[in-house]
């Protein structure tokens, strides 16, 4: 099934198609920068869409607003960002610039995302693609039927880091006399600098265990969450015996499994507890909490 929406102020063209969850509108969208458009315009594009869909594509918006990370913020941006509050929109960006205007006075933006409804954050995936030459970079986003798992950021150092032991090591590592004649020798010395911060920060910096009782649901719990309300919705809406068993089985599958995974979050809990300062004495700290009870 395919749709086309063409009018002075916005140009969409709509293609439904289906997955296990029902059908999906995909929506190419365009804003022409000519045109101010009121909330209520964007409310009755919207509506146009279904209770499922996504209008993004090779969009461009030419809104902005602090919601999908711009900037600033425009008439427009105010108008949608409004639009979206009422009718229970999500948005869906890379965070990063997508506009890179040639003229070096104006400062590159993001402008272009997606806007859905009807499917969790959790299930897209948005990444940012540099190769080609145009002032606009393509944004690729990805609907899985899983939920994506978010990876961890690295990072240097944590807040148990002594900057007394850092900077002593920085000092007693650091070769300040590197002769810089040619870009082979500076070349050099930046990966030794780097190499020597590296060390430093590592040495200076303790691990620092988690020891929060109650962790962010695991992949796997956040799959079967899904499966209950997907079939939970179905029951309701059939009052079936054997949808009503399927999710008698759904529901007892999820207590086990975040019973098991409480359990090891438990046990790992009482492996780290130490009495050092490596974690913050949470040997100590435990105790006091029992001896509170």
């Amino acid at each position: 099934m395919k749709a086309i929406l063409s009018k002075s102020y916005i140009q969409a063209t709509t293609i439904v198609i289906g997955d296990r969850s029902g059908s999906i509108s995909v929506a190419a969208v365009y804003c022409s920068p000519k045109h101010n458009i009121t909330k209520e315009e964007y409310m009755v594009f919207f509506s146009t869409l279904g209770r499922r869909f996504i209008a993004g594509g090779d969009c461009d918006y030419n809104a902005k607003h602090h919601q999908w990370d711009s900037r600033l913020i425009t008439p427009k941006g105010r108008q949608l960002s409004q639009a979206m509050k009422i009718m229970g929109l999500n948005v869906v960006s890379t965070g990063q610039p997508t506009y890179w205007p040639t003229n070096k006075q104006k400062v590159p933006d993001l402008i272009d995302f997606c806007i859905t409804k009807g499917t969790s954050r959790q299930y897209f995936r948005c990444e940012s693609y540099y190769e080609l030459s145009s002032d606009y970079s393509p944004t690729l986003i990805t609907l899985s039927s899983r939920v994506h798992e978010k990876t961890i950021k690295c990072k240097l150092h944590n807040y148990k880091i002594s900057w007394i032991l850092f900077r002593e090591s920085v000092e007693n590592s650091l070769d300040t006399e590197i002769v810089l004649k040619n870009d082979d020798d500076i070349f050099v010395a930046v990966q030794k600098f780097n190499d020597c911060v590296q060390q430093a920060a590592w040495i200076s910096t303790p691990t620092c265990f988690n020891s929060n009782l109650a962790p962010q649901s695991s992949l796997v719990v956040k799959e079967i969450m899904a499966k209950k309300r997907t079939i939970h919705k179905l029951w309701q809406q059939t009052r079936h015996p054997m949808h009503k068993k399927w999710l008698n089985f759904i529901t007892k599958r999820l207590k086990n499994t975040l019973d098991g995974e409480r359990n090891e979050a438990i046990q790992e809990y009482l492996r780290n507890l130490d009495a050092s300062d490596a974690t913050d004495y949470s040997l100590w700290k435990a105790t006091k909490k029992i001896k509170q009870l």
